[in-house]
């Protein structure tokens, strides 16, 4: 996770990424490793009690490091030390495949390419986006798709790669399609709302953050969306309720708060705003 001013205010990075990547990190499913790339206030995110790189959380971009090589050698010896300590786990899906000749590299390259299941494309896929390497991470999930047009988790992660793009209306198409392969697909959902919500299709993100609900309540970015399209539509008292339940769901949700102190300039509860704010800022948000 590469941590910088620009991810901290994303709303998508705070509101859906991190929520997933943190899930993920505490179900075993992910290790998140954040990696100050330059000087924010990161402490008080809901990953900011992991270990971040490079040592001490100095970030990449300062005047600690002599030059960026040395910043850079520190973020990756960190990462081959946390690797080492997974090892025993990975060893069993790795495959070692001997060194060619470089003249026959590139043929070797299709080989593979070729021989590849759906299932090796989805991992490859998967550790792409682990990385931030978005545009890698889409075309590995397209492969994916080709070869198996029917697979919704496939879909449902092209979908929030194109998200994290800002590619909405493609983001909606691959949603949809998820959906309709899985109906019971809540991340679905909370993509699609998201997408909706940055089209100002306010009224269909409302149907779609609801949906998201119904089918895992327990999910704060889902009341977030649902808080973010009711104030759109001017329902700001429910806009409020939406944002509190995130809250309670998700204490740390620095999203949740920022969105709560707009509701509440709105209702003209300005000391109750001021409070929600400084809620966000000491959680990390920035503008």
């Amino acid at each position: 996770m590469l941590i910088s001013p620009d991810f901290m205010a994303s709303k998508y990075c705070f509101g859906v990424e991190v929520t997933r990547a943190m899930e993920r990190h505490e179900q075993g499913e992910a290790r998140v490793i954040p990696v100050i790339l330059r000087p924010v206030y990161w402490q008080g995110a809901p990953f900011g009690k992991l270990q971040a790189l490079p040592t001490d959380g100095e970030p990449i971009m300062s005047r600690y490091w002599h030059n960026l090589d040395e910043a850079f050698f520190n973020v990756a010896e960190g990462i081959r030390k946390a690797i080492e300590k997974l090892k025993p786990n990975l060893e069993a899906s790795v495959e070692v495949v001997p060194l060619k000749a470089a003249s026959q590299s590139h043929l070797q390259v299709a080989s593979e390419q070729v021989q590849k299941t759906k299932d090796q494309w989805l991992d490859e896929a998967d550790n792409f986006r682990n990385l931030m390497q978005l545009p890698e991470a889409l075309a590995a999930y397209e492969q994916a798709i080709r070869l198996d047009p029917n697979d919704a988790y496939a879909f449902s992660q092209k979908g929030a790669i194109l998200a994290e793009l800002k590619r909405f209306r493609e983001t909606l198409g691959a949603c949809e399609q998820a959906i309709r392969l899985d109906p019971n697909d809540a991340y679905a959902y909370i993509n699609k709302s998201f997408a909706l919500l940055q089209l100002n299709r306010y009224e269909e993100a409302l149907e779609a953050s609801e949906q998201t609900i119904l089918l895992d309540p327990n999910l704060a970015v889902a009341y977030v969306n649902k808080g973010y399209a009711l104030y759109s539509l001017n329902r700001y008292e429910e806009a409020l309720e939406a944002n509190e339940q995130a809250i309670r769901l998700n204490p740390n949700f620095v999203l949740a708060y920022n969105n709560k102190g707009n509701t509440l300039q709105k209702l003209n509860r300005k000391e109750e705003a001021l409070e929600a704010y400084e809620q966000a800022r000491q959680l990390g948000f920035s503008e």
